[in-house]
């Protein structure tokens, strides 16, 4: 059996919707829909990056927190290497931490010249900070916090008329085939409204319909 037999002739159209955390629709109902093509999100291949945090000359003849870094959004990260010079007075002492929620977790102390080497996981909302827990009357010190960050990799939930949940319902993961849909396998489903959303915001889809001509 050939295309030709099976469908009548039909018009296309490509959109290619941004879809957030929120969710969205991202095909409105129509009567006239007869297939759509739903693409999965595509990965990004350049989704590591190095940050790194330095204060210089960083107060540190009063104990609190000097130096701190958040994991944004949509992220996770290693915590790789932090370290400390201390360029006046000598024996100031940082605790390093990990803030998580309510939950301060202390990682490890130094102090005068010292570097670290680490492999803290961390992920988006943690915090970690650089707290003076011995104080030195007029030190300072150059501080430096070593990351290497990943961006989240993204998925996509689909759902026909309702609004969906992430994880509930259709998922499409980046790199994954696209997900096809057609009249004959749903019936007048395939006319109804389809929503989204994403677990990282920004997420970009592709989708490709078919109506009767």
């Amino acid at each position: 059996m050939n295309w030709p037999d099976v469908l009548p002739p039909m018009r296309r159209n490509q959109t290619f919707p941004v879809v957030g955390t929120v969710a969205s629709e991202i095909l409105g109902p129509n009567p006239r829909r007869r297939a759509v093509l739903i693409g999965a999100p595509v990965p990004n291949p350049s989704n590591q990056a190095s940050a790194t945090v330095i204060a210089q000359a960083a107060d540190t003849s009063a104990t609190g927190v000097v130096l701190s870094y958040t994991v944004p959004a949509g992220q996770s990260a290693i915590v790789t290497g932090v370290s400390m010079i201390q360029s006046a007075g000598s024996s100031a002492v940082l605790t390093m931490q990990l803030v998580r929620g309510a939950t301060t977790i202390d990682m490890g102390s130094m102090g005068l010249l010292a570097e670290l080497s680490l492999g803290w996981a961390v992920d988006a909302g943690d915090t970690v900070q650089a707290n003076v827990t011995t104080a030195d009357a007029g030190s300072t010190a150059d501080l430096g916090i070593y990351i290497s960050v990943t961006q989240a990799v993204p998925r996509v939930t689909l759902s026909f008329v309702n609004s969906p949940t992430l994880d509930v319902g259709v998922n499409l993961y980046a790199g994954n085939r696209p997900l096809f849909l057609a009249g004959w396998h749903l019936g007048s489903g395939i006319t109804e409204s389809v929503q989204a959303i994403a677990s990282v915001a920004g997420t970009q889809i592709s989708v490709v319909e078919w109506f009767d001509g």
